[in-house]
């Protein structure tokens, strides 16, 4: 298999233009696939889904966070100190501004309308048994007096049509009940301001709503419109210095998450390139050949990104780092296939040269391309929603550019002609001392690795194992800057635990929620947990709601207490009939056997749909209902208790407890339980590899062993630096296996050239040099990843770096003095 495709291969240099003509084919059949690609911010593509927590927070940040809402946060930095009144100065001149763009339809500070907009009735609705002793003490004739006092003071004085309207309609005082119930059941801002104040008076929030319609680039034109305003009315009001205004909400994040995406991968694209393109002139002073990897490395690149848009259409924000991974791994076969024929010119015309290059090294790219797309594509599989995609597209790379450099870069050095110098070679006499020195002290070389190698299992530590997400959106981003400003201002909690209930009955899973504040009730009056914040509060079920309105008609005195005040208001000087409505409704819940009643008759505030839109969404058919817990200690300790309380999923609503914290925990422990496990099939795939293409035991076992002490020290360097073992760490594992192979094929296939034993100083002056570069430009490549503002492809790029390090140590230290010890050749003393 491996000879009929590098006689395919060879059979191209024969007609290179027709060669070339297929491969622009080709091009054009990968252009559409291109115009269809795009940078998506989703994040939930990124979560995994090995456990109920990860699958939980993936649907989590599929419903709730891809709504519409954005937000304006208005704060001052520590060292400033601008009073609330200046915050809501600015607050009011940025909201006038905003309204006026054709891109928002309101932004405020404060509720459009707040619990004077609350229907009083709806009291029956809400207040659980709990609660009813404060909704009995207002029913008291005692209190009703007093009520009716307080009414004649109230309304005998100045105040707004507002207000008025507020104490006609609720005479008994029952909407400051609703307010105690909110107080204790909804998160505050964190004053007792009527605005989004902070509590130390520092920050101010706005909610926006935006207008028009969200086509594709609509986030570029929304948040370009928003900066320009920031920009202008900070500049008016004179407080550039003194207020920051930052933006955060999906329309943020997608826009944010996309430019940085494209950003990185210019930048990350093209110093990778430069910098391999700089080493490879260095090393082979050959313009021609320089130019013909210019070419071919975007060409593969260009390639991989059309299938790429016909196979996902969207690309994560990490899966454009498979360009440097294709940069960094893709110039190898283009190195040794080009040293090979520039060696060849010496002796042969052109396409001979190309022949004879792609006899020699053909076999191993072939190996070590497939080998090392293996290795790729394992990510995906390990984890097919996180890395998946930047695992396949790099192993598709990988993968596509060893079919151009089989292909494609031998036809166009045939065309080249002259132009492209023969070479035999730099180093060859270092290369002869360094393999003169591995024969005479072989031996001594390994006693010293041996030794080194004890020493590192001696100094070894427990290895701590970690999965963190954050990694996947930048902190330098603005709205993952002002999101951590809202939890730290508005006391949200990093480490709140999720309860996400689904299902396609909004009755049934809104009952399904009621039960859930119910229990979480009775944990934090136990004090297991701190507090919680439940759509419960505002949107019981329709048969929760019933069951309260019938508890109270049966356990309250509703028509006396009317009749009551009635009489009060008389007592009081007021005329009755401005009271009555409200009266008479009280007297309906108590005639109403059914207890049926339209307690929200008077409309619900607007301020409710932004309660609504943290706890309710839905995707497609189905509805999701979540609950913020606030745990008191660690939410890895609280989840059980809560997963302890979830109902039988047989009712129709899938319930997951969830929480970023548990996710990252839960991979964390996967991580530790696959380790061992994935580094012994790697092992043993790796033997049957080379045992496979080798087949003599003792060039398996030069070949295996210097791969699986590169594993071993790779896993030994993390838990002796207390390094923490990551999935971008197993990540090096996997680039470790791809690349070591590669090496250790194409040093050992250049040894083990002719019928008779190879010469090791020739094997390392032809193959060690290209290893040299190879490895020099993949880290390069990869170097510059640890650059990416993405933590994860920051992380990668150092895991790499280590990794290429030691498949290069392996391959030209380790085995070429195995083969000194174990298969000497002819250049042996």
């Amino acid at each position: 298999m491996l000879r009929t495709l590098v006689r395919a291969s060879v059979r191209s240099t024969a007609r290179p233009w027709r060669t070339l003509a297929l491969a622009a084919l080709v091009l054009v059949l990968a252009l559409p696939g291109l115009t269809r690609l795009r940078v998506s911010a989703d994040l939930s593509r990124l979560v995994p889904a090995d456990s109920e927590a990860s699958r939980g927070l993936g649907l989590v940040l599929e419903g709730f966070g891809g709504s519409d809402a954005l937000y304006a946060l208005l704060h001052t930095p520590d060292q400033e100190a601008a009073s609330p009144e200046r915050l809501r100065e600015i607050g009011r001149a940025l909201a006038e501004a905003l309204e006026a763009s054709d891109y928002i339809r309101s932004a405020r500070t404060a509720p459009a309308d707040g619990l004077q907009k609350l229907d009083p009735m709806a009291v029956f609705d809400l207040l659980d048994e709990q609660e009813s002793g404060a909704l009995r003490s207002k029913l008291t004739p005692e209190a009703i007096e007093r009520r009716a006092s307080l009414l004649r003071n109230l309304l005998s004085g100045p105040m707004s049509m507002d207000a008025r309207d507020l104490l006609v309609r609720d005479p008994l005082g029952l909407v400051d009940l609703l307010g105690d119930h909110l107080g204790r059941s909804v998160r505050r801002m964190g004053s007792d301001s009527e605005d989004f104040l902070s509590k130390d008076g520092r920050a101010l929030l706005m909610i926006l709503e935006p207008a028009g319609a969200a086509d594709g680039d609509y986030p570029a034109r929304l948040m370009s419109e928003l900066y320009a305003i920031r920009g202008r009315v900070l500049a008016a009001q004179g407080a550039s210095a003194e207020v920051k205004i930052g933006f955060t909400g999906s329309y943020a994040h997608a826009f944010e998450i996309a430019r940085a995406t494209r950003a990185d991968a210019t930048v990350l694209s093209m110093a990778s390139l430069g910098a391999i393109l700089l080493l490879y002139l260095f090393f082979y002073r050959s313009l021609v050949s320089l130019a013909l990897v210019v070419f071919l490395l975007p060409y593969s690149a260009l390639l991989t990104l059309g299938f790429a848009g016909y196979l996902y259409g969207a690309l994560n924000p990490l899966a454009v780092g498979f360009v440097a991974v294709l940069f960094g791994l893709g110039i190898d076969p283009a190195i040794h296939i080009i040293s090979r024929y520039r060696d060849a010119r010496l002796r042969c015309p052109p396409a001979e040269a190309a022949a004879e290059a792609l006899e020699a090294v053909g076999p191993a790219v072939v190996v070590a391309s497939l080998t090392t797309t293996s290795a790729l594509l394992t990510i995906a599989v390990a984890d097919p929603r996180g890395h998946g995609q930047i695992g396949v597209l790099a192993g598709l790379a990988v993968l596509l550019n060893a079919a151009v450099m089989l292909w494609v870069l031998p036809a166009v050095a045939v065309l080249a002609g002259r132009w492209i110098s023969p070479d035999p070679g730099i180093g060859v006499r270092t290369a002869g001392w360094f393999a003169m020195f591995l024969y005479r002290r072989s031996r001594r070389v390994l006693v010293v690795i041996a030794a080194g190698l004890v020493a590192l299992l001696v100094a070894s530590q427990p290895i701590a194992y970690e999965a963190t997400l954050a990694g996947f959106q930048p902190s330098s981003l603005e709205p993952v800057r002002v999101d951590l400003e809202l939890k730290k201002r508005f006391g949200e909690q990093l480490g709140e635990v999720l309860v996400l209930l689904r299902g396609d009955d909004e009755q049934r899973l809104l009952e399904a929620n009621d039960r859930w504040a119910q229990r979480l009730q009775a944990l934090e009056a136990e004090g297991a947990i701190a507090g919680y914040e439940s759509l419960s509060a505002l949107r019981p079920a329709e048969r929760t709601a019933s069951r309260r309105r019938q508890s109270a008609r049966a356990s309250l005195p509703l028509a006396e207490a009317a009749q009551q005040m009635r009489v009060a208001l008389v007592q009081q000087g007021f005329r009755v009939d401005a009271f009555e409505p409200a009266l008479a409704r009280l007297d309906e819940l108590a005639a109403s056997e059914s207890g049926a009643m339209d307690t929200w008759a008077l409309g619900t505030p607007q301020w409710m749909s932004w309660f609504e839109e943290r706890h309710l969404h839905q995707v497609g058919d189905e509805l999701r209902v979540l609950t913020r817990v606030r745990p008191v200690r660690d939410p890895v300790e609280t989840a059980p208790t809560l997963r302890d309380l979830a109902d039988d999923p047989g009712d129709g609503v899938g319930s997951f407890v969830t929480g970023m914290a548990l996710v990252e925990q839960e991979a964390a422990d996967l991580l530790k339980h696959r380790l061992p496990w994935f580094l012994a099939f790697a092992s043993c795939v790796l033997f049957l590899v080379l045992a496979g293409y080798y087949r003599a035991p003792k060039v398996v076992a030069v070949a295996f062993v210097p791969l699986a002490l590169s594993l071993g020290v790779y896993v030994g360097v993390h838990s002796v630096g207390q390094a923490p073992f990551t999935p971008f760490a197993l990540a090096g594992i996997l680039l470790l296996i791809g690349v070591g192979i590669d090496d250790q094929v194409f040093m050992l296939d250049r040894y083990l050239e002719g019928e008779g034993r190879g010469r090791l100083d020739r094997a390392l002056a032809g193959a060690g040099r290209a290893i040299l570069v190879t490895t020099l430009t993949s880290l390069a490549a990869f170097g510059v990843l640890s650059l990416s503002r993405f933590p994860a492809l920051a992380e990668f790029g150092r895991s790499a770096a280590l990794a290429l390090t030691l498949a290069f140590l392996g391959s030209v230290v380790l085995l070429p003095t195995l083969i000194a010890w174990l298969l000497p050749g002819e250049d042996a003393p």
